[in-house]
């Protein structure tokens, strides 16, 4: 589910509504009868009509542009076992932007390198009606 949620200037103007275009593309792999699967994948991304709050007030900044990689990797060797790690690396920058000091930053909250690892053991009978589960 979508929904939109506008954005008013200082003067009470909606502003223009934040706009995308992504390309992505990516391969999977499957080896050892399906327990181990590799995911590829890349991506070019554009959001253009970024608001910030400036001053109190909302404005339109500018645009971020970022490129990046992501691979993933699935292993379940048993019915019970599971193992995932992941690693994404992503450029991003302001590309335009009604603030010069920012031209060419990192926007915020958007991390160069990100990773995660996940180890899942699935009882193999219910514990207190399946309320119970773990995984680290």
């Amino acid at each position: 589910m979508w929904a939109v949620i506008p954005n008013f200037d200082a003067s009470g103007q909606q502003l223009d509504p934040e706009e995308g275009i992504q390309y992505e593309a990516g391969v999977k792999f499957s080896f050892l009868d399906d327990k181990l699967n590799a995911n590829l994948a890349v991506y070019d991304l554009t959001k253009e009509n970024i608001s910030e709050t400036v001053d109190g007030a909302k404005a339109l900044v500018g645009t971020i542009e970022s490129q990046g990689a992501e691979v993933s990797l699935q292993y379940q060797p048993s019915f019970n076992w599971q193992f995932q790690a992941a690693y994404a690396f992503t450029e991003a920058e302001v590309a335009e932007t009604t603030n010069d000091d920012a031209l060419g930053n990192v926007p915020g909250f958007v991390p160069r390198h990100s990773a995660s690892l996940l180890a899942r053991y699935n009882h193999p009978e219910e514990v207190l009606g399946g309320l119970v589960g773990m995984g680290l």
